[in-house]
């Protein structure tokens, strides 16, 4: 369920779906909790280390940059993009339809 689900609320919920549903017996939900805790571990060491294998020197300083904040602020430059917005207002609608051209420079 760490491969699917990026949330560990998810996986809890569907854990306790699963063992209601074969009628397995409940374990307690600290026993769950550390359960899953420990699948996320194992799935975050296996993706680092399929990153560590595959990316070279040149992508991984990409990388690195979108996490470098810009101008003092606070805010990295991977997360300048704002947050989806269905607002019927000038000002959201201009930024909404500016994160393309963010993208798209970011990308280049």
């Amino acid at each position: 369920m760490a491969r699917v689900h990026l949330k560990p609320r998810l996986i809890f919920g569907h854990c306790i779906d699963f063992l209601v549903a074969n009628r397995i017996r409940l374990p307690g939900a600290r026993r769950l909790t550390d359960l899953i805790r420990a699948g996320l571990s194992e799935r975050k060491v296996d993706l680092i280390r399929l990153a560590d294998s595959n990316l070279s020197t040149d992508l991984r300083a990409m990388l690195d940059s979108l996490f470098v904040q810009e101008d003092g602020g606070n805010r990295y430059r991977l997360t300048l993009l704002g947050q989806i917005s269905q607002s019927t207002r000038p000002g959201k609608i201009r930024k909404t339809a500016a994160d393309p051209e963010v993208l798209t420079e970011l990308y280049g």
